[in-house]
C-alpha cells in the first residue's frame, strides 16, 4: 500500500526473498549450490525450485512435500516450502518452514545468511516487524556487504516509522551495489516525504541511471515534480513512464492530476474538464487494475482547493476505481447479507469503533482526532486505531494511552482481512481524501456503519461511507446535496481540541522578524495551495491600503509554489509592494506557535479556511479575518467564531475583508479590545465535553440504526456543475487561463 496525493511512494516496495531482491540476481540462482549429502534429493529440490521460479507454485509445493518425506530430508526443502507458503500468502507457515531450514543447516553454512534474510522477509509479511528487523540486523552482522539485507532492513524500518534509519539503509545498499535501482527509488520516496526535494531528485536520478527502463521510477519522479509545481517536466516523465509501461493504474494517476497552485480563476474549469474527460475515457475503455493500492496510488487531494463542489468528480473517480479494481469490493463476514442492516450493538456490550488512518500522528489529522480518541468513554466504546503505516511520535504515544494502535499489513488483501476480522460496529476513516491507502480501504465494508469527517473536508464519492460527520456551526443551508455521504450536523464543532500552549521562552527568529517589521504584521500561515486566486486581490488591497504593513507567509516545501504565488501577487500589487510580502521557511511547531502569537492580524484563506492554525491563533487572542464561502471547507474558522458567539471579524466580500484587516492592523486600540474579547470567549473551542457527548450520541444512535443530527437522507444523484463557483470571485480581472503542459495534455488514456 502507498500514500500521498499523487506522490512518490510513502511506503517503499516490500522486501522479497533474497534470491529475488537484487535486480541483478537470477531467480533462486544461489540455490543451485548443493546443501546436503543426497545428490538425488538435491537434484529434485533444484527441479522444484525451477518450477517455483517459473511460477508453478502448486507443482513446486507438491514436489517439495514428497521430497520432505525422505529420511533425512534435505534442509533446502523446508526453505522451498517456506517460499511456496509465502507465495500463497500463508506467512506464518512460511516463517515456520524457513526457521526449520535454518535450524537444520546451522550458522556455519554458506547458505545461512541467505536463508536468514528470507526469514526476515517472511517475518515482516507475517506482521512480526520487530523480529524481522532483528533478523536483518543479524544478516548484516554476518555479511556487512549484503545489499539485499540492507534494502530489506530499510523497508522494515520504514514500516516501523524509523525514516532516518530506513534512509541510511537504502543509501548504504546503493553504495554497496550502485546498480540497485530499487534502493535509490525507495530512498528518493523517503526524502521526498520529509521535504528534502533536492536530495530526492538526486536519488531518483541515480535510480534511473542504474536502470533507465523502470516505469515506476519515472512515475514516482513525475509525481514529485508535479507536486513541486514543475508541470512540464512532470508531464514528460509521465509520458516516459507510460511508454515503458502502458499501465491502467498509471493512466488513472495521470487522469487525477490537478495543479497544486492554481494559476488563475479562469484556469480552474479547464483543469476540471480535463480530469472529467480523462476519467470518462478511462471508464469507457474498461480498466483493469489488480493491485490498486500500489498500481493506482493517487488521490484527488488538490481538487478541494479550487473552491467548487466536487461531488460529481468524486463519484466519477469512485466509479472508475470500482470497475477497475475488483479487489476493493471487500465485505467483512459480519457485514454480509442481512447483517448490514441489523442493529449492531446489544445493550450488554461496548460499541466496537475503529479509527482507520495513515496520519494519526503529529499532523493535522492527529491534532483534530487525539482529543476525541482520548475522551470517548471506554466503558461504552471499545476503541481501536488501525494505522496504514507505522508512525512513532509524541502524538502516537499519546493516542496509545487511550486506544491500542494496530499497524495494518502493507498488502491490501491482508489489511482487508485483518480489519474484517475485527468485528467493528463502526469504522471511521478521517483522512480518505489525503491518503490512497485509506481510500482503497474505505472502498470496502468493514462495519455496518462507516463514516468520515473533516480531516480532509471534501466528500469522498464512496458508497461505502455512510456518514460525513460535520457541524451545524459550519455547514451552510443545503450542504447535504454536496455530499455522497449523509451529512451529520453535530450541534458542536466536530473536534475535541486541546488548548494550545503559548511558548514561554523567546524565539529568536520570531523576535528578529518583529524587529524587522515596522508596521502591522498580517500573518497568513496556510499552505500555499490554499491560496485561491480570489485571495490575490485581497492581499494586494491590504498592501495598498496599509503602506507600512507586512504580509507574512510560509514558503512550504517547494520553491516553485512560493514563486508562483509571488508572481500572482506581483501582477496585482506591483514590484514595490511585493517587497513587503515575506516568505518564511517552515517552522517547528513551538516556533510556529510563537509566530502566531506575535501576529497583529491573521488572514484566513477564502474557499479553504484555517483549521489547526485558527484554533492556535484564537487561543492567543489573535483576530482572524474570514470570508466564509458556500462550502464547509471555506467556513471552518467561521464555525469557530460562531461557537464563540463573536462574529466581529466575519466579512461578506473582498472589499470588506481589506477594510477590516487594515483597520485592525492599524488601530492598536480596536485590536486590543477584540483580542480581549477573544480571550474571554475562546474557552468554547477547547476541551469541550459537549463535543465528546455529541459524537457518543451519534455513534450509539447510528449503530442502532437511528442516527441523530442527520438532516436529510443521502442524495440520490450528483448535483452541482464543475464550472459554477460557490462564492463570488474578488472584484479583480482574472489572468488569461493557461492550458495544461503540452506533454501532459497529449497523454493518451
Amino acid at each position: 500500500m502507498t500514500t500521498g496525493p499523487a506522490a512518490a511512494p510513502k511506503r517503499p516496495p516490500s522486501g522479497a526473498p533474497s534470491a529475488k531482491s537484487s535486480p541483478k540476481a537470477s531467480p533462486y540462482a544461489y540455490l543451485e549450490q548443493k546443501a546436503g549429502p543426497d545428490p538425488e534429493a538435491e537434484r529434485a529440490v533444484d527441479r522444484a525450485f525451477g518450477d517455483l521460479a517459473a511460477g508453478h507454485v502448486a507443482l513446486a509445493e507438491a514436489a517439495a512435500r514428497e521430497i520432505a518425506k525422505r529420511v533425512p530430508p534435505p534442509p533446502r526443502v523446508y526453505h522451498l516450502l517456506g517460499l511456496c507458503a509465502h507465495r500463497n500468502g500463508e506467512f506464518g507457515v512460511a516463517v515456520q518452514q524457513v526457521a526449520r531450514a535454518i535450524e537444520l543447516i546451522g550458522e556455519g553454512h554458506k547458505l545461512f545468511p541467505a536463508f536468514l534474510n528470507d526469514l526476515g522477509v517472511m517475518q515482516r509479511a507475517a506482521g512480526l516487524l520487530d523480529q524481522a528487523i532483528a533478523t536483518y540486523r543479524r544478516v548484516i552482522e554476518l555479511s556487512p556487504q549484503d545489499a539485499n539485507a540492507r534494502y530489506n532492513l530499510g523497508n522494515a524500518l520504514r514500516a516501523r516509522g524509523d525514516h532516518d534509519g530506513a534512509a541510511a539503509c537504502f543509501a548504504k545498499a546503493g553504495e554497496i551495489s550502485p546498480g540497485y535501482w530499487a534502493a535509490f527509488h525507495n530512498l528518493a520516496g523517503l526524502l521526498h516525504a520529509r521535504g528534502e526535494t533536492e536530495p530526492a531528485r538526486q536519488a531518483y536520478e541515480k535510480a534511473l541511471a542504474a536502470s533507465p527502463a523502470q516505469a515506476e521510477v519515472h512515475a514516482s519522479y513525475a509525481a514529485m515534480l508535479w507536486q513541486a509545481g514543475e508541470l512540464a517536466e512532470a508531464g514528460r516523465r509521465f509520458t516516459d513512464a507510460l511508454a515503458l509501461k502502458p499501465d491502467d493504474g498509471l493512466r488513472l494517476k495521470v487522469a487525477m492530476l490537478v495543479p497544486p497552485i492554481i494559476e488563475s480563476t479562469d484556469a480552474i474549469e479547464p483543469s476540471r474538464k480535463r480530469m472529467m474527460a480523462m476519467l470518462d475515457a478511462l471508464a469507457q475503455r474498461g480498466l483493469s487494475i489488480p493491485s490498486p493500492a500500489s498500481d493506482a496510488a493517487a488521490t484527488s487531494f488538490f481538487l478541494a482547493y479550487q473552491g467548487l463542489p466536487d461531488r460529481a468528480i468524486q463519484e466519477k473517480i469512485a466509479q472508475v476505481y470500482r470497475k477497475a479494481c475488483p479487489q476493493l469490493a471487500y465485505t467483512a463476514p459480519h457485514c454480509q447479507g442481512d447483517a448490514i442492516t441489523a442493529p449492531a450493538v446489544k445493550a450488554d456490550r461496548r460499541l466496537k469503533v475503529g479509527f482507520v488512518s495513515a496520519r494519526l500522528k503529529n499532523h493535522t489529522i492527529g491534532r483534530l482526532n487525539l482529543g476525541l480518541i482520548a475522551t470517548l468513554p471506554k466503558d461504552k466504546i471499545d476503541l481501536k486505531v488501525y494505522a496504514t503505516q507505522a508512525n512513532v511520535d509524541h502524538f502516537t504515544k499519546a493516542i496509545e494511552k487511550h486506544a491500542p494502535i494496530t499497524v495494518l499489513p502493507s498488502d491490501l488483501a491482508a489489511a482487508q482481512r485483518m480489519l474484517g476480522r475485527a468485528g467493528l460496529d463502526i469504522a471511521v476513516f478521517p483522512d480518505v481524501g489525503m491518503d490512497p491507502d485509506v481510500f482503497v480501504l474505505a472502498a470496502g465494508r468493514f462495519a455496518p456503519v462507516q463514516a468520515t469527517s473533516w480531516g480532509h473536508p471534501d466528500t469522498t464519492g464512496l458508497e461505502t461511507l455512510d456518514y460525513f460527520v460535520s457541524s451545524d456551526l459550519i455547514e451552510p443551508a443545503g450542504a447535504e446535496a454536496t455530499y455522497t455521504e449523509q451529512l451529520v450536523r453535530l450541534p458542536t464543532l466536530p473536534t475535541y481540541y486541546y488548548r494550545p500552549v503559548k511558548p514561554t521562552e523567546p524565539v529568536p527568529e520570531v523576535e528578529a522578524l518583529r524587529a524587522k517589521i515596522k508596521g502591522a504584521m498580517y500573518l497568513c500561515p496556510q499552505t500555499l495551495f490554499k491560496f485561491h486566486p480570489d485571495f490575490d486581490a485581497i492581499l494586494a488591497g491590504i498592501l495598498k491600503a496599509d503602506p507600512k504593513g507586512t504580509i507574512v507567509l510560509i514558503a512550504g516545501l517547494y520553491p516553485a509554489h512560493a514563486a508562483q504565488i509571488r508572481a500572482r501577487l506581483e501582477r496585482l500589487a506591483g514590484a514595490e509592494a511585493i517587497k513587503r510580502v515575506l516568505f518564511l521557511p517552515m517552522l517547528h511547531h513551538p516556533k510556529f506557535l510563537a509566530l502566531a502569537a506575535a501576529a497583529d492580524v491573521m488572514l484566513d484563506t477564502p474557499h479553504f479556511s484555517g483549521g489547526n492554525t485558527s484554533f492556535e491563533a484564537l487561543a492567543f487572542g489573535v483576530p482572524i479575518v474570514t470570508w466564509p464561502s458556500g462550502l464547509m471547507r471555506g467556513r471552518t474558522t467561521f464555525g469557530m467564531l460562531r461557537a464563540m458567539e463573536l462574529l466581529d471579524t466575519v466579512v461578506d466580500g473582498p472589499e470588506a475583508y481589506v477594510r477590516l484587516a487594515v483597520d485592525l492592523g492599524t488601530s492598536r486600540k480596536r485590536r486590543a479590545a477584540l483580542s480581549e474579547a477573544i480571550l474571554e470567549r475562546n474557552g468554547a473551542l477547547y476541551e469541550n465535553p459537549m463535543v465528546t457527548q455529541a459524537w457518543l450520541k451519534f455513534l450509539t444512535g447510528a449503530a442502532a440504526g437511528k442516527p441523530p443530527y442527520v438532516s436529510a437522507p443521502r442524495p440520490a444523484r450528483p448535483i452541482g456543475s464543475p464550472g459554477k463557483a460557490v462564492a463570488a470571485s474578488a472584484a479583480q480581472p482574472s489572468q488569461p487561463p493557461k492550458a495544461p503542459p503540452a506533454t501532459l495534455a497529449a497523454l493518451s488514456v
